[in-house]
């Protein structure tokens, strides 16, 4: 039906637009959704105003919680292959692992803000003058997300240029911090120019590809890019509780605080428990004294999640290039360079593990995080390139190799002071890694080249890791959900597919299964 009056109207001479405006049907859904947003936007305008509302009065003492501290094993040094054992036929040995498999947590859609977040629509009234039988009606027109006339505020995001809309007109001033002050500034950016900056800040994390904690990063940025102090810390708090996020404030030696919930438990940093979700101090925390927080929740709110599910998008600027080379396959030597710029996000990342799991979901977290490809496209390339035309077992075997023998080892604690595990681009660019860094990097080329899945195995003061191939490859395995995964141990210098480093305790193994 709606097909023939678009043809009939355009027989007549009438625009495809104006046969839209003709259509009953469209109208009534212009007119419904119409009403949505504003109910939406209402409902959003009250929630606020009640919050603001809380602010001038729910303040109450809390004691902070002792930090979770990272825990520390001693790292079993890498085992150099005995080349004899290269004589012996390979065979395959299951490997019998006590326990449940370490599995991890169904990851979350990103928070959304409470209502639509867009720039004040524009209306027109699109004129019909050549056929007055045909009902005039406005036609919402869409707006340009950046106009030329309004002030934006530039600012440097991990090296890469950004801007969003900021009038001077928008600054909030806090005498003092009272909670009658944060409550006043609270309903000064509840108006329409502050949805203009929100907007801004979340077409940002869409278009950088920003996790959740990139995207927090990202709000303090432009907070201190707009003014400074308490005010920085109040419009930090407000963009992050708006775009759907679970916050909290508090006030500390006349300073104000923010808090953020996360679905993971972080080490090392200064928690707070409320309505069954852990707090934790955003910035630096060891000058958090007579803390009085406002409790109060926001509709809908949601904790922070440190998954990072795809590449964050950041300015190229590379790295000193790095050779890495095999000295088994003299094919496999690599010039690798990485993104400084992420380098520096990966500083800021916060050591952490899932609240539902043991301290070893911090290692599948890491191997599920893709590598910047813009980034890393010419390493990846060439790669892809040295292991075209080869079987799986082919490929695996030399990419094993080139870690084996490529990366030189050292222990965390020599190296950094303290226990660090290695996003996959770090490894490729720092001069040591661990047995951690190397399974989490084998285990991300893999995926990332072959698209093969894979395990991580862990015995206590090692980490090794398994491959499911699709073909026959002989060797140590283990068994999950009726899949054989073959170990594969980066730290066994020189050891082929399917051999367990000595000495490893299989009754004492762990299974983390990295999705």
């Amino acid at each position: 039906m709606k097909q023939v009056l678009f043809t009939l109207m355009m027989l007549v001479g009438c625009s495809a637009a104006q046969a839209q405006v003709a259509n009953p049907f469209l109208k009534d859904f212009q007119d419904f959704r119409q009403k949505a947003k504003s109910d939406y936007e209402k409902f959003r305008d009250e929630a606020n105003r009640r919050y603001a509302d809380l602010l001038r009065g729910e303040w109450h003492p809390y004691e902070p919680e002792e930090p979770l501290i990272k825990p520390k094993e001693n790292e079993l040094p890498p085992v150099i292959f005995d080349e004899k054992e290269a004589e012996k036929p390979i065979e395959s040995k299951p490997i019998e692992i006590e326990g449940e498999p370490i599995t991890l947590p169904e990851v979350k859609p990103q928070p959304e803000p409470l209502a639509p977040i867009a720039p004040m629509p524009i209306v027109a009234v699109t004129p019909v003058p050549d056929n007055p039988n045909i009902p005039v009606v406005p036609v919402p027109v869409p707006v340009t997300p950046v106009q030329e006339e309004t002030p934006r505020v530039q600012f440097t995001y991990f090296g890469t240029p950004m801007e969003v809309r900021f009038s001077p007109d928008q600054q909030i001033k806090m005498e003092a911090c009272t909670p009658e002050a944060i409550a006043t500034g609270w309903e000064r950016m509840i108006g329409k120019d502050y949805d203009n900056t929100l907007y801004d800040c979340l077409e940002l994390r869409k278009k950088h590809q920003m996790g959740d904690w990139a995207y927090l990063l990202l709000l303090d940025s432009v907070a201190h890019a707009c003014t400074a102090g308490n005010e920085a810390t109040l419009m930090l708090s407000y963009l992050y509780q708006q775009s759907g996020y679970k916050v909290r404030m508090g006030i500390s030696n006349q300073e104000l605080v923010m808090l953020f919930a996360t679905d993971h438990v972080l080490y090392d940093r200064t928690s707070f428990t409320m309505d069954g979700s852990k707090f934790f101090v955003y910035g630096t925390d060891d000058k958090i004294v007579d803390m009085r927080i406002c409790d109060a929740s926001f509709p809908k709110e949601q904790e922070l999640s440190l998954w990072m599910q795809k590449p964050l998008l950041l300015a190229n600027h590379p790295t000193n290039r790095r050779r890495i080379s095999s000295e088994k396959y003299k094919d496999m030597s690599v010039e690798v360079s990485v993104n400084s710029n992420l380098l520096a996000f990966y500083n800021h990342y916060p050591s952490s593990r899932a609240k539902t799991g043991s301290f070893m979901t911090r290692w599948a977290m890491l191997a599920t995080t893709p590598f910047a490809t813009d980034d890393n496209k010419e390493t990846l390339a060439e790669l892809r390139e040295k292991l075209a035309d080869l079987s799986e077992k082919e490929a695996v075997e030399r990419l094993l190799n080139w870690i084996q023998t490529g990366l030189e080892y050292e222990f965390d604690e020599k190296v950094w002071g303290a226990d660090r595990a290695f996003f996959p681009s770090e490894s490729l660019f720092y001069p040591y890694c661990d047995c951690e860094d190397r399974s989490i990097l084998l285990s991300r080329l893999v995926g990332d080249l072959l698209g093969l899945k894979s395990t991580l195995i862990y015995y206590p003061g090692h980490l090794a890791m398994a491959i499911h191939f699709n073909e026959p490859v002989k060797g140590d395995y283990v068994e999950y959900n009726g899949e054989r995964f073959v170990v594969c141990d980066p730290t066994y210098i020189g050891a082929p597919i399917g051999m367990t480093m000595p000495d490893m305790d299989n009754a004492a193994a762990k299974l983390i299964v990295v999705q």
